[in-house]
């Protein structure tokens, strides 16, 4: 749980305004190159992209 929608987040402010910002945690120890389902659950990919 984060902000709420209409809260102007940190990664917006005079950049992206409309916009949310979305972070997923996991991935230690994580490179670019890995698939992401290395580091990331099934149930975290289904939400990110409902």
């Amino acid at each position: 749980m984060g902000r709420p929608d209409a809260e102007t987040g940190a990664h917006a402010v005079d950049r992206n305004p409309g916009t949310i910002g979305i972070c997923l945690l996991n991935g230690y120890g994580s490179a670019a190159t890995d698939p992401f389902g290395a580091d990331y659950t099934p149930q975290q990919d289904m939400t990110l992209c409902r």
